[in-house]
């Protein structure tokens, strides 16, 4: 959403009588009967001409990978963990895959019934995805990944006492430096060492059934049918 100066809109504004998008409640009140000419309707629009709470999307596919785990019991600072856990893994991924900085992004999202528990989810900005994500689920490149991100929080060196531009900080996440902290997470991090992926068994039977169900032509089901004859 949009916002003109300190009156925030919810959504977009347009007018259908002069096709101008308006992105404040000033910008609206204005449009509708106010007394400054300047973004006044030029042809007088009445309230009911102009839509509110318009919200513009666009889809892509892209490669996500959720991280979804409980806050250790040793930690007391929820917001402090997982957005410092969060910054450390971009970071130890784009350091690991050599990826740019604008080639990775994520968020943290609150996970229904659990204040104390986060899910922190990292995604590929590219289209179609690079294969960096993906890659996080065998274990020698997770556990490559986990390495750097203690390498990255100075373990065991003399570093900084809570972040710093060498590791945590950038220009990206000011307003999260106050709470980034990498002695949260050390002790997490040493203890993800031994890790090992184990994938959950599918339901193969019911993903080919939604897969059928999405077929659009005879030939599409062909495809899919000799796919599954040859245990792809």
């Amino acid at each position: 959403d949009l916002a003109c100066g300190d009156e925030e809109a919810i959504g977009f504004g347009y007018c259908r009588a002069c096709n101008e998008w308006l992105v404040s409640e000033n910008a609206f009140d204005n449009h509708v009967g106010g007394k400054d000419e300047e973004g006044k309707c030029p042809q007088n629009a009445t309230v009911d001409e102009v839509l509110r709470g318009i919200h513009l999307y666009t889809e892509t596919q892209n490669d996500v990978i959720t991280i979804d785990c409980p806050l250790p019991e040793d930690v007391q600072d929820t917001e402090g963990f997982y957005k410092t856990l969060r910054y450390t893994l971009e970071q130890a991924i784009s350091v690991t895959m050599e990826l740019d900085e604008n080639e990775l992004d994520g968020f943290i999202g609150e996970v229904p019934g659990k204040p104390d528990r986060r899910r922190i989810v990292l995604y590929e900005t590219a289209e179609g995805g690079i294969g960096a994500v993906q890659s996080l689920t065998e274990t020698p490149r997770l556990k490559a990944v986990l390495q750097s991100a203690r390498e990255v929080l100075h373990e065991d060196e003399e570093g900084c006492e809570k972040a710093c531009y060498e590791c945590l900080l950038t220009f990206y996440n000011q307003r999260d430096h106050e709470v980034l902290d990498r002695k949260l997470i050390l002790p997490f991090l040493k203890r993800m060492e031994s890790v090992e992926i184990e994938a959950e068994s599918e339901d193969r039977s019911a993903r080919l059934e939604e897969l059928r169900e999405q077929c659009q032509s005879d030939f599409e089901r062909e495809v899919l049918s000799e796919i599954v004859s040859r245990d792809l």
